[in-house]
C-alpha cells in the first residue's frame, strides 16, 4: 500500500475520531487538519471518510433531501371510471341490515359533484385535475429526491418512532443499521432486519439513505454496536 494514501487516512482518522468531539463532522475535521496538513484532494478525502464512517452516519440528523418522490393518483377520465368505497358497521335497522357501504365517484368528486356529465364539463374538470396534481406534485418533490437504492443495496434506516432506552431520543443515535434490502414492494422495502428488532421489516423509501462504500484505503468499517434493552446488550 502507499504510505501516501495511507498517511492521508491516517490523519483524517485522527481528526475526526477525537474522543473530545465523539466523530466530528466534515467542517470541524476540516479545520482541524488544514492548520498543519495540506495534500491534493484534501477536502475530497475528507468529504469521503465521513460519508463512509458508519458510527458518524449513525449518529448524524438528516438534512438532506428525502428519498422518495411523490407518486399521485391516476386521474380519471370519465366518471365511475375510479371508485371509491368504504364501509361502516351501523346498529340494526327494522329490516335486518347493519353495515353501511360508501361509494365515491373519483372524477365526480374532483369535479366539485359536476351533476351535467356532457363531455366539455368532463374535459374541463379533468385538465382542472391534471394541473391541480402537477402543482402538489411540484411542491411536494422540493424536498424529496429519487431513490437511488435498490433489492441488495444496504442502508440506514431513520429511527424515528423506535422505542429507545435513552432518555428522549435525541440523545440517541438517529440511523440504525446497515442494513439489506431484501425485496421490493411498491415504494417500499422489505429489510434483513437484526434479532433485536420487533418491529415491520417493510419500510418506506422515505425512511432510508444509501450507504456509502468507496472507502478511502484502510479505512476501518466499524459493526452496528449492539443495542441495550432494559440495560443489557442484545
Amino acid at each position: 500500500m502507499d504510505g501516501k494514501i495511507f498517511l492521508c487516512t491516517a490523519l483524517i482518522r485522527e481528526a475526526h475520531e477525537l474522543k473530545a468531539f465523539a466523530h466530528a463532522g466534515q467542517n470541524k475535521t476540516l479545520q482541524l487538519l488544514k492548520k498543519e496538513y495540506y495534500w491534493q484532494g484534501r477536502n475530497n478525502n475528507i468529504k469521503r471518510y465521513i460519508k463512509n464512517c458508519r458510527d458518524y452516519q449513525r449518529n448524524k440528523t438528516r438534512h438532506d433531501k428525502t428519498p422518495g418522490l411523490l407518486h399521485p393518483l391516476l386521474i380519471p377520465k370519465r366518471v365511475w371510471e375510479h371508485v371509491m368505497v368504504d364501509g361502516k358497521s351501523m346498529p340494526k335497522n327494522d329490516k335486518g341490515y347493519d353495515y353501511v357501504w360508501a361509494f365515491v365517484c373519483q372524477f365526480k368528486k374532483k369535479a366539485l359533484e359536476i351533476v351535467k356529465q356532457n363531455q366539455k364539463v368532463q374535459e374541463l374538470a379533468q385538465q382542472n385535475a391534471v394541473a391541480a396534481h402537477a402543482l402538489i406534485e411540484t411542491q411536494a418533490n422540493k424536498k424529496h429526491q429519487s431513490v437511488d437504492f435498490t433489492v441488495s443495496d444496504i442502508v440506514y434506516v431513520s429511527k424515528k418512532g423506535f422505542l429507545t432506552e435513552a432518555p428522549t431520543m435525541k440523545l440517541d443515535s438517529q440511523n440504525a443499521g446497515p442494513w439489506t434490502i431484501m425485496e421490493k414492494r411498491g415504494h417500499s422495502f422489505i429489510l434483513d432486519t437484526p434479532p433485536w428488532y420487533k418491529g415491520s421489516k417493510l419500510f418506506h423509501a422515505n425512511r432510508l439513505w444509501k450507504v456509502a462504500q468507496n472507502l478511502l484505503p484502510q479505512q476501518q468499517l466499524e459493526p452496528e454496536p449492539p443495542v441495550e434493552i432494559n440495560r443489557e446488550p442484545e
